[in-house]
């Protein structure tokens, strides 16, 4: 077939056949652009996950209560089969390779200060918190360094909340309600943004035990590591798992 047939034939079909075509065409098309799309979405999740992590380091670890496939919240079915207790987190700080840890617990009250009140997250944490999540003290100064079963009615504000509290008044010293507990103000932590989706600077952070008793939990949220230096992070990771499973009974129910 001469290609003058073969131009002539291709223009007949196209003709006669306008809109099959048009729409195989345009399904090319879309097919294209939402595989474009989709490979552009994941890395921009990947890069904002990323990002979002690195404001607290490159060596930080974080062990949850529960396996990923089975949920991994506590309190929740097929979290894990042991509580995650204060007594693991003393036991990670024993690990090669840590430098820090932080035991976390975590409940949501309204705190009332400066004549207002405002329902935020609250955040057991230990003197410790500032150094494994890059996070300085502002204002004041930290939670006091002490047995993390002790309690003590001392709290940090995030910025945003005193200032939504305060406004520009000086909150050092000053007494707010936490749900029934009252707690007097030690320090002000310095802005830190959000942390996927969590506003930080809208927080209020505690003694654990504190955060415990107060929101009547059982177990810790979770416990955060901060290992030497990236290259023992992965050798650390295998250090918390297996000690996990040494301490639960060789359940691997927790997820690092």
């Amino acid at each position: 077939m001469r290609g003058g047939d073969l131009l002539g034939l291709t223009a007949e079909a196209l003709g006669a056949h306008r809109m099959r075509y048009g729409l195989s065409a345009l399904a090319i098309l879309v097919g294209v652009a939402a595989v474009v799309l989709l490979a552009s979405i994941g890395e921009g999740t990947r890069r904002y996950i990323q990002n979002q992590v690195s404001q607290f380091g490159t060596t930080l670890l974080s062990v949850s209560p529960g396996k990923t496939e089975t949920g991994g919240v506590p309190g929740m079915l097929g979290g894990s089969a042991r509580k995650l207790t204060i007594e693991d987190a003393r036991a990670v700080r024993h690990i090669a390779g840590v430098v820090s840890v932080v035991p976390v617990a975590v409940g949501s009250a309204i705190v009332e200060g400066g004549g207002r009140g405002r329902s935020v997250y609250v955040y057991g944490v230990t003197a410790e918190a500032p150094r494994v999540w890059s996070w300085n003290v502002a204002v004041g100064q930290n939670i006091p360094e002490m047995d993390w079963d002790k309690s003590s009615a001392v709290l940090l504000l995030g910025s945003r909340l005193k200032r939504e509290l305060f406004e520009d008044r000086n909150p050092l010293g000053a007494v707010v309600r936490v749900g029934q507990s009252r707690f007097r103000v030690i320090g002000v932590m310095e802005p830190k943004g959000q942390f996927l989706g969590f506003d930080l600077d809208d927080a209020a952070y505690m003694p654990v035990a504190n955060a415990m008793r107060l929101f009547n939990l059982s177990e810790l949220t979770e416990v955060d590591i901060l290992a030497a230096n990236p290259a023992a992070v992965d050798t650390v990771a295998r250090a918390v798992e297996a000690l996990m499973r040494d301490r639960h009974d060789g359940q691997e129910d927790v997820t690092v």
